[in-house]
Parts: C-alpha cells; sequence; structure tokens
C-alpha cells in the first residue's frame, strides 16, 4: 500500500484496509464479490483469490469508512455520516438491497429507513452468516437477512429483504411490567445468533450489576423458538465499553464456541456464564445497559 493505514478490518476470509486518504483496500476471498474490488461479477472458473491488495471501487457518496463487518460471503460498510453500503452475495435478503440478485460485486447504498422526514443514521453494524444488524443514532435497532433461527431479534423465522426495525418489548418498553424503553448502542453477530447492548433511556447512574435478556431457538436444550425475551440473571457478564467516550463501546461475538466450556455430560461445547471474547479489556456494566441476546443457542452461545 502507497499510503499508511488508519484502520484494518477482518472476517470470514476477507481483510480490508482503510487508508488515511479514506480509500479502502480489500484482499482475501472474492468468490462473491464481498471484496468490493470488481466492476462485474467474477468468472467462476477464474482464481477468486484477491492478492495483493486491490483497492474498492465506490467513493461511498463521498464519505470516509467508519467500520467494516465481513463474513463468509458479504459485506457492510459503515461511513462517518451514518450510511451503509453492502457487496457480495444478494441471495436471502442478507445484503439489504430490494433488488440484489445473485450477487453485488461493488459496494452499493443500502437505503436509510426513514421517520417521517428525518434520516435514520447508523452507528453500528454486525454480520452473521446469513444475516446483519445495524443500530442507529437514535438507539433503533434494525436486521435483515435470514431469521430462520429467530437471529433478527423480531420473533418470527421469516427473511426481510431490507433493513426492519425490531419491535420488541424488552426495547420499546412495557409499561404495565415497569420496562423502560432503551437505547441500542452496540451490536454483534454470530453464525447464528446475534447479540447487543442497550441502555435504558431514563438510566441517570451506572449499575454494577447486568441481566442477560434471551431470546431465541435451543436446538439443544429448548423445544420451541422464545418470541419473547427472557430475563436471567447472570453471574458474569462482560460488556465492552468506556465511560469517559461513548464513542469506544464496543461488543464483539466470535461465533458458535464463544469462551466455552466443555460440559462434563456432553461431548459438546457450551457457553456455561454470558462472556464477550477476542477482547482483554477490563469491562463493566455500561451505565444500566443490558446484554441481550437471540437466535440459534447452539453450543449456549446465547448463554441459556
Amino acid at each position: 500500500l502507497e499510503r499508511r493505514a488508519v484502520s484494518v478490518f477482518a472476517g470470514g476470509n476477507c481483510s480490508f484496509a482503510v487508508l488515511e486518504d479514506g480509500s479502502v483496500y480489500a484482499w482475501g476471498l472474492d468468490n462473491w464479490g464481498q471484496l468490493g474490488v470488481n466492476a462485474s461479477p467474477r468468472d467462476p472458473k477464474a482464481d477468486q483469490w484477491i492478492y495483493p491488495p486491490r483497492r474498492v471501487l465506490s467513493d461511498f457518496g463521498g464519505d470516509k469508512i467508519r467500520k467494516i463487518a465481513s463474513t463468509i460471503q458479504h459485506t457492510i460498510f459503515l461511513t462517518e455520516r451514518g450510511s451503509l453500503f453492502a457487496c457480495g452475495c444478494g441471495h436471502y435478503g442478507r445484503l439489504g438491497i430490494r433488488d440484489a440478485g445473485d450477487q453485488v460485486s461493488t459496494p452499493r447504498a443500502i437505503e436509510i429507513p426513514r421517520t417521517g422526514r428525518l434520516v435514520k443514521r447508523f452507528v453500528d453494524i454486525a454480520v452473521g452468516e446469513l444475516h446483519s444488524l445495524a443500530c442507529t443514532k437514535d438507539g433503533k435497532l434494525f436486521s435483515w437477512g435470514v431469521g430462520d433461527n429467530m437471529q433478527l431479534g423480531n420473533g418470527e423465522d421469516k427473511e426481510e429483504k431490507v433493513p426492519t426495525e425490531v419491535v420488541s418489548g424488552r426495547l420499546n418498553g412495557l409499561k404495565e411490567r415497569g420496562i423502560l424503553p432503551k437505547k441500542v448502542i452496540a451490536v454483534a453477530a454470530g453464525s447464528e445468533h446475534s447479540a447487543l447492548i442497550a441502555v435504558p433511556i431514563k438510566s441517570t447512574k451506572p449499575t454494577t450489576k447486568s441481566i442477560v435478556d434471551l431470546t431465541g431457538t435451543s436446538t439443544m436444550e429448548l423445544d420451541q423458538a422464545i418470541a419473547a425475551p427472557i430475563q436471567v440473571q447472570a453471574s458474569a457478564v462482560t460488556m465492552v465499553g468506556s465511560r469517559k467516550r461513548k464513542a469506544q463501546t464496543d461488543l464483539r461475538i466470535s461465533g458458535k464456541y464463544t469462551n466455552a466450556t466443555q460440559s462434563q455430560d456432553s461431548q459438546q461445547t457450551r457457553l456455561r456464564e454470558p462472556k464477550c471474547s477476542t477482547t482483554n479489556r477490563q469491562l463493566s456494566d455500561y451505565k444500566g445497559g443490558k446484554l441481550l441476546t437471540v437466535g440459534l443457542n447452539e453450543y449456549g452461545v446465547l448463554g441459556l
């Protein structure tokens, strides 16, 4: 690379670097256009690996890239002004672009949801194997793609072609049960599950205890999908964040084997306590934030 890189991202079999001039370079597997470096779909008989790095063919609407989330077959880009772009495999609605077709070889803008005359501004993104997540500046959660294991968080197992707001009592509030509405501040995704941190809107003080809210399907311990979140006391919940700078709030889930321990009565690996992997920072509850998980509970990834 001719210029200095200021940030790097990796996921699936892809790697990305954002340079100081705002340009984005990518390398790795590009069999579905997930690198965004080709003007047209690749010849299936040609070499599918890109190396050395090539420039991603998009100016992202004249904006700079804040975050890149990539998985096996698709990539989502988040710009500094809160816009979303996507490229890669267009199957099952994972790109959030209604007319994506089989694949999108260069990043295309995802239509931004509107509320009246206001345009939603996104602040965080995450991708699973076949689904994608994003949260907005005003704390709304959006999901799209495959939902067959309830990983979209909407209580249904159907597919969503475009970003759709997640409506849930745990997020929007249940006055009759004394549940305050919450603002989503960080999202993460594993292969077939999702996780997020939500802060009660009326919260005024940091707390020392955390609550885990669980929704979804367990192929090992549950007989049916849970349509409404379950609240479970957790003895060791970890969330990444900085009390000094909200911009540093982060949450990372590495997939089905996140911080797993071996069960004595099973040969399968399960998560016994809700934890967050791939970080070495000291963690605590962030201003009363709640850690919520949703989706397939295989290997105990939901912390259930």
